[in-house]
């Protein structure tokens, strides 16, 4: 690609769920989410999902950096721009007529940081359950 990407890789059994949970969210647009870019088959055995890139980090990062706890006003920062995040996707949801489900995962490793200050959420997050065959997204 000629950007940064996300990619998050599933069984290809949970492709039709997925396809479904991204029906949700795509075309969603907000300042804390970042877009789902393709969803599709990878071979016979695996799916992806392809996102935007944050200009930062996860928060799995973050927090493992972090010297000790993270202070309470910044967590409470974070959670307030996921509630906003959340809510919009729900709006977005309620008024295509569609189940207001708003993410199927939110995790350290789907909350971004940006080196601004900034807090994104991947729009799109593989929703079944994990296990091994599912990873976490990496930048490609």
């Amino acid at each position: 690609p000629d950007r940064p990407v996300l990619v998050e890789w599933f069984p290809l059994s949970q492709l039709a769920h997925e396809r479904s949970a991204a029906a949700r969210v795509r075309g969603a647009c907000h300042a804390q989410l970042l877009g789902l870019l393709a969803l599709g088959a990878a071979d016979a055995r695996s799916g992806y999902a392809i996102s935007e890139a944050s200009d930062g980090v996860d928060l799995a990062t973050v927090a493992r950096a972090a010297p000790g706890e993270l202070p309470t006003w910044w967590a409470v920062h974070v959670i307030a721009q996921l509630c906003r995040a959340v809510q919009f996707l729900v709006d977005t949801q309620g008024s295509r007529g569609l189940p207001c489900v708003g993410h199927g995962r939110i995790s350290a490793s789907t909350v971004f940081i940006g080196w601004n200050g900034s807090v994104q959420l991947l729009a799109f997050a593989a929703a079944a359950q994990r296990s091994e065959e599912t990873t976490a997204p990496e930048l490609r």
